[in-house]
């Protein structure tokens, strides 16, 4: 142990996780972290849409919440009192309710703890959650291998690409968010 000259005293060793000796399992991590990066983007871009207004004030009020949940529930608002069209916004409910459910895996992944399992296999151990009492109840480990991550993966990038479709080729939100028209007032 050498000696740190920032905290005085000898240097903390490593401690090593399961993780360190799974680099398949941590690249799909990364890789699902890179992905959902771009489904944000695409967020912030179809919360600008929807917002009828620039990509920066869009940004402004996207990161203004932290939750990827509250965010797709203020879009989800918007959809539904300023999209007239009744199919489009019901596929835009859907595409939400995927984003919703995919990040809800994504903060598991993200947010869990990892061991590996006497058998040998690596396990992921989510973050307990608040139960219905206030008191955090825990949800079980389970066995996670690298192909588990990766369809997930994949799954993000499937939706990543359904958002830059809608903000590319379909013009629909645009005009109907630019009339403003609300359903509560027709």
């Amino acid at each position: 142990m050498g000696s740190d000259p920032i905290m005085g005293g000898s240097v903390i060793q490593y401690s090593k996780i399961p993780l360190d000796d799974e680099p398949e399992i941590c690249t799909e991590i990364g890789r699902l972290v890179a992905h959902w990066a771009v489904v944000e983007i695409h967020l912030k871009l179809v919360m600008s849409q929807l917002l009828s207004t620039d990509q920066s004030r869009a940004v402004t009020v996207y990161n203004s919440v932290t939750s990827v949940r509250t965010k797709v529930d203020i879009m989800k608002r918007l959809v539904r009192d300023f999209i007239i069209d009744d199919e489009f916004s019901r596929e835009l409910s859907l595409l939400f309710k995927e984003v919703e459910r995919l990040n809800s895996k994504r903060n598991e992944i993200v947010h869990a703890a990892w061991g590996r399992h006497p058998d040998g296999y690596i396990s992921l151990h989510p973050e307990s959650l608040p139960g219905s009492s206030g008191k955090k109840r825990m949800k079980p480990s389970y066995p996670i291998k690298s192909d588990d991550i990766k369809k997930i993966v994949e799954e993000i990038s499937l939706v990543s690409t359904r958002l830059s479709h809608i903000q590319v080729s379909n013009k629909i939100i645009a005009e109907s968010s630019r009339c403003l028209i609300s359903k509560k007032n027709n």
